[in-house]
């Protein structure tokens, strides 16, 4: 029988990547593949690539706390077998986890809302892994593509 070992902290692996990049699991953002092709453009092409419902939503107020935890998981699993010492956070417009736009008084209160998350969930990565760079991307979607992508400083 084949038992999988649980390898031992900060150990890395011999494939590095160049970063994480936590995003929402909505089709769109994949249509087409023009947001990949921007990410790999800005930020290069050896990444690793979990995504969340909401994106990094569940980081700041999850439906259950679990989820918070399997995600700061990922991360953790990233930077000791992977090397990784830089994250991507990606929120988007139109999130169904936010109850998308219609959720909101406005398209400023929109974006006012996921980048606060943004910033509060890369607070709360630097804290665990104060080495981390954190790099904040808020894309905007219509119908069924994303538009524009925006690195928020």
């Amino acid at each position: 029988m084949l038992r999988h070992r649980k390898p031992a902290l900060n150990t890395h692996m011999s494939h590095n990547c160049n970063f994480i990049l936590i995003r929402c699991m909505d089709w769109r953002l994949k249509e087409g593949d023009d947001v990949l092709d921007w990410v790999e453009k800005n930020f290069g092409k050896k990444y690793d690539d979990p995504t969340y419902a909401g994106g990094v939503k569940d980081l700041i107020s999850p439906k259950n706390p679990a989820f918070t935890d399997h995600i700061l998981e990922s991360i953790r699993i990233s930077y000791d077998l992977h090397g990784v010492r830089k994250a991507v956070l990606m929120n988007h417009t139109d999130c169904g986890a936010y109850g998308g736009k219609a959720a909101f008084e406005s398209p400023e209160a929109e974006e006012d809302q996921l980048i606060d998350d943004l910033k509060a969930s890369a607070g709360l990565i630097k804290n665990r892994w104060p080495d981390m760079e954190v790099t904040l991307v808020l894309s905007k979607v219509e119908g069924d593509r994303a538009i524009e992508h925006r690195i928020i400083e």
